[in-house]
């Protein structure tokens, strides 16, 4: 029932619009911007909406009075770009697509058989990347000793670390990352999602059967909370699957009503 601004705008339009809050920065330099995850818009704001029930839940619980919990797509993907309005807040940078201007190295990088995506944050963890490089020189030449003068100068720089990564494999790498407190991680395929044993230890995948389909799985929705219950491995409804069930067993409605109603398509049986 709300009707307030953009509720008559189509639904798509509105998504597009989200989506031009972030899709500035996503891409190559050289290249317009590139669409980002399918979705991301629909799920982030749900998740934010689902945060602000929460919040006015727990107040009325306190004060007694509802609100009216507002969240705009559009608004949710400013927040998540975060980083692009400090920037401009603080210094006046208009940030773009390809290398950031204040860091380097950040993004995802080659390996033998595959990619991982580093981010080095400070020149703490750019000196232990100079450690087990074993270029200690590159931790004080004024060419690589601040973010700024590093991503001024990938030119030299990216051939010294892409040419060490690409002796070895993208396990290799992450592990002498980690050993090393390097903040890094593989560049992950579907495939190796399924595979990895973090996920199956967090059971992030949930296994669901269904009678058309088969067995599959499908990412949980997090957090994850110690006192929930375990979700049901239900797969999703056919149309119509649960009406009866809801209207005579929870709004007691007769068996002679509900079909009835179903005979005059007020509501769908199976």
């Amino acid at each position: 029932g709300y009707t307030g601004p953009y509720s008559d705008r189509p639904a798509f339009d509105i998504v597009a619009e989200a989506m031009s809050g972030v899709m500035n920065l996503v891409g190559f330099d050289d290249k317009p911007p590139s669409t980002t995850i399918y979705g991301m818009a629909d799920v982030y704001s749900g998740m934010c909406t689902a945060y602000g029930i929460m919040q006015a839940l727990f107040m009325r619980e306190r004060t007694g009075e509802g609100q009216l919990v507002d969240s705009a797509m559009f608004d949710n993907m400013i927040a998540l770009n975060e980083a692009m309005i400090a920037l401009y807040s603080v210094s006046g940078q208009v940030p773009q697509r390809g290398q950031s201007k204040n860091y380097w190295p950040r993004g995802a990088f080659a390996t033998t058989d595959g990619y991982i995506a580093i981010n080095v944050p400070d020149e703490i963890i750019w000196k232990r990347i100079c450690e087990i490089m074993e270029r200690p020189d590159l931790a004080d030449d004024e060419r690589a000793c601040n973010g700024p003068a590093r991503a001024a100068n990938t030119d030299y720089l990216a051939p010294i670390l892409e040419g060490w990564l690409g002796s070895m494999t993208r396990d290799e790498a992450v592990a002498k990352f980690n050993d090393a407190g390097i903040p890094c991680g593989p560049v992950y395929a579907a495939d190796d999602v399924f595979t990895d044993p973090h996920v199956a230890a967090r059971r992030v995948l949930m296994p669901i059967s269904d009678p058309d389909v088969g067995e599959y799985r499908f990412a949980r929705t997090p957090p994850l909370l110690s006192a929930a219950p375990e979700l049901p491995a239900d797969p999703p409804p056919n149309l119509g699957q649960h009406t009866r069930e809801i209207l005579e067993s929870l709004l007691g409605y007769d068996t002679a009503d509900v079909d009835a109603m179903a005979a005059d398509g007020v509501v769908q049986l199976p």
